[in-house]
């Protein structure tokens, strides 16, 4: 018997063996694989509409997550994470003990597909708000979440800035009355003494 038979058959039957078990683990690893779905951050009142401090009224994250077809996920799982602003390059936020920390990192469900979630925004600047979305068999088989991550621009206090530009314009308007009246001073007080010279002989 030429001894290269079985070895041929050995090797027929692990190619066979081997393509048996990718077949039957293909359909397995897709169906692991969460479905995709689409998450989208409101805020209320709208963003441009939000005062930092002082603050007079907590501001409302609105997610909603959705699948492909734009349907709401129903008891979907989010991780939600708010960062304040980082401390800017030649103004600082006012805040600076806030500046650039993590306001809050918590996992909460969304039933409807849409979550609720109550937060304060006391400084001005880009907050980064980061989800991680993941439909209800996919997070409860611990499988990757969905990641988006928002800016959010709050602009500064409008009070505050009438404020600073009501202060930098008295101090201006200061300054121009201060030099206008020493520099009057000083020149009555030269033509004084130039009249009270002695006449040369």
């Amino acid at each position: 018997m030429n001894p290269l038979v079985p070895a041929l058959t050995r090797a027929v039957v692990g190619l066979g063996l081997g393509a048996l078990l990718l077949a039957v683990a293909a359909p397995r690893a897709a169906a692991l694989e969460p479905a995709p779905v689409a998450i989208r951050l409101t805020t209320q009142p709208p963003a441009n509409q939000i005062h930092p401090f002082p603050v007079t009224a907590p501001t409302h994250l609105l997610i909603d997550v959705a699948d492909a077809t734009g349907a709401p996920v129903k008891d979907a799982v989010l991780h939600v994470t708010l960062k304040a602003p980082p401390a800017g390059r030649l103004f600082s936020t006012g805040f600076p003990i806030f500046e650039g920390t993590t306001s809050f990192s918590f996992e909460t469900p969304a039933p409807e597909g849409r979550a609720d979630i109550v937060a304060y925004l006391p400084v001005r600047g880009a907050y980064a708000v980061t989800v991680k979305a993941a439909p209800p068999e996919a997070a409860a088989a611990q499988m990757r979440y969905h990641t988006e991550t928002f800016t959010l621009d709050v602009p500064e206090n409008a009070a505050q800035v009438r404020n600073a530009a009501l202060l930098l314009g008295g101090l201006f308007l200061v300054g121009l009355a201060a030099g206008w009246f020493f520099a009057r001073t000083r020149l009555l007080l030269l033509a004084a003494e130039s009249q009270a010279q002695p006449v040369g002989k």
